[in-house]
């Protein structure tokens, strides 16, 4: 209803008042006939002219809010992939140049609380040229592998979950053992000959591996610290356990190694 037709509406609105009142002190009866009558037309009047126009208002500030909330996220997660987009840059070696940037879209598997990160899905696909089997890092942590893409999607599973191993080493004394993940955010690094140190807070990094698709997993990326060693004199071979050093469930954005 425009302004023109509410104020139309208020003057007749008085103008009813007035004649009520009027009838109302000389002529009883005719007095109530017309308050019957009019009561209509109030309820009317304050339906669509004061209620509406005050829902309006309301409902106005209510997107206002709604819409200036949603670009205070927006600008948040702008801020986070910006930082995350310098940093993996300023980190990154010649050996993993070629990184394509992808936005974390989901946790399938994560239940805060109730269950750790296994699995991610990430925003980049068939299309942009990600193939199962290529490594996901961020800054110079290996996060895990591509297990799945789709035109547009990707699955990645994580170092940390138990869906696959890979060979790492100890970085200080060159200890080769088999890595995998136990989850909440935990590896062991196993098969390592006794013959071999491996030492509390020492870094564990890949090997390096191509398959027979030619998908390589570059060598040297960090994959944890070294947190207990279980080793014994009597056993052929000792383990390590490993602790991711990054918190995945709070990635923005991780790098799919395309090279």
């Amino acid at each position: 209803m425009d302004k023109h037709t509410k104020n139309r509406f208020f003057i007749v609105f008085i103008m009813i008042g007035i004649l009520v009142i009027v009838a109302s002190t000389n002529f009883l009866g005719l007095g109530g006939f017309l308050e019957r009558s009019t009561s209509g037309i109030q309820a009317f009047f304050y339906q669509h002219v004061v209620a509406n126009g005050s829902d309006s208002k309301l409902s106005a500030l209510q997107n206002d809010n709604l819409a200036l909330a949603k670009q205070l996220v927006d600008i948040s997660n702008l801020k986070k992939e910006n930082q995350a987009l310098r940093d993996q840059f300023q980190s990154a070696r010649p050996f993993h140049q070629d990184v394509l940037p992808a936005r974390v879209i989901g946790a399938p598997t994560f239940i805060p609380g109730k269950s750790d990160v296994s699995l991610l899905v990430i925003d980049q696909g068939k299309n942009s040229g990600v193939t199962a089997g290529m490594a996901v890092i961020y800054k110079d942590n290996f996060i895990g592998k591509v297990t799945k893409a789709k035109d547009s999607i990707s699955q990645v599973s994580l170092s940390t979950s138990n869906v696959y191993s890979l060979k790492a080493t100890d970085s200080m004394h060159n200890s080769t053992g088999v890595l995998s993940g136990i989850g909440n955010g935990e590896m062991v690094l196993d098969h390592v000959v006794t013959s071999d140190v491996l030492s509390v807070g020492d870094l564990v990094v890949t090997v390096g591996d191509t398959d027979i698709n030619g998908t390589s997993l570059p060598a040297n990326l960090v994959v944890g610290k070294i947190i207990s060693v279980d080793k014994k004199a009597s056993e052929l071979f000792q383990s390590a356990k490993v602790k991711s050093l990054v918190d995945v469930s709070k990635l923005p954005m991780v790098f799919v190694v395309v090279r």
